[in-house]
């Protein structure tokens, strides 16, 4: 995944996604969400997360014409940027 590819929920149907305005998106940029300090005491380490961080992306939806942040697990892409 890069930026400016184009992705899609891939744990929701199509119909909420239309419903919420977040049919496809495209990625804009990669950060890591780290939980505050008291979360991450009762958080265990499972499925190879890091207690560090996950792996979050920010993404320009196209029904709602806004950003928002997501975890980068529940995107799948679906039209790769071209040079």
């Amino acid at each position: 995944m890069n930026v400016g590819d184009l992705v899609k929920i891939s744990d929701m149907s199509d119909k909420d996604l239309v419903e919420e305005g977040r049919l496809f998106g495209i990625v804009v940029k990669f950060d890591t969400y780290s939980p505050p300090r008291e979360m991450r005491r009762n958080v265990r380490r499972h499925e190879g997360r890091s207690l560090a961080g996950e792996k979050i992306v920010n993404v320009f939806w196209s029904g709602k014409q806004s950003f928002g942040w997501i975890l980068q697990e529940r995107l799948i892409v679906i039209g790769m940027q071209s040079d």
